[in-house]
């Protein structure tokens, strides 16, 4: 049986991830789905006012200052829980 992937790496791993989705929505081209809702929405609503740069990042930023922390929180939480299972020496022998 193969040994298990886990430990500190599936933990950083994780937690790069989460950072990048996160921080992505910060801004206007963060990431791809946030110019796609502001296409949308010029398309839907035409007499709408244009969504700017700054418009989205009025929003983004307070969103990313208050989910970073939390999800710092939860992994923390999370990890601590179950922290035997990180700072395991790996087996080697398959």
């Amino acid at each position: 049986m193969a040994p298990l992937i886990g430990g500190f790496g599936v933990a950083l791993m994780l937690a790069i991830a989460y950072s990048a989705s996160i921080g992505g929505t910060g801004s206007l081209v963060g990431t791809p789905p946030n110019m796609v809702f502001v296409g949308m929405v010029k398309t839907m609503y035409p007499q709408a006012r244009a969504v700017t740069f700054v418009d989205w990042m009025e929003i983004g930023i307070p969103f990313v200052l208050c989910m970073l922390p939390a999800t710092c929180v939860f992994f923390d939480a999370l990890l601590w829980r179950h922290r035997e299972l990180l700072w395991q020496p790996r087996n080697h022998h398959g």
